[in-house]
């Protein structure tokens, strides 16, 4: 292994080439990567064991919002009009 100048850069004559485009597709379980539907959104690798997976929640359509079978034009918080409420981060009414 030597350091040597080349183009007025330092190299390193022993490094490991660099790919020219990123890896993109399912990646092997050796790889490192990171879901927000596993161990609490921090790096995890595939093959970990008791890594916690939760699956993702399903798309959620909402088309009426019904009270004692009744569709509900407004929804109040005490005297406040309700003008927006989520499903987690998805926006239901």
């Amino acid at each position: 292994m030597a350091w040597i100048i080349q183009n007025n850069e330092l190299v390193n004559t022993n490094a490991v080439n660099i790919p020219g485009k990123p890896f993109v597709g399912d990646s092997p379980y050796t790889f490192w990567r990171v879901d927000e539907n596993a161990n609490d959104g921090m790096p995890y690798v595939g093959l970990m064991t008791g890594v916690p997976v939760l699956a993702p929640e399903p798309p959620v359509a909402v088309t009426d919002i019904y009270f004692r079978g009744s569709a509900v034009s407004s929804m109040y918080f005490g005297s406040r009009e309700v003008t927006a409420a989520f499903f987690g981060e998805r926006k239901v009414f």
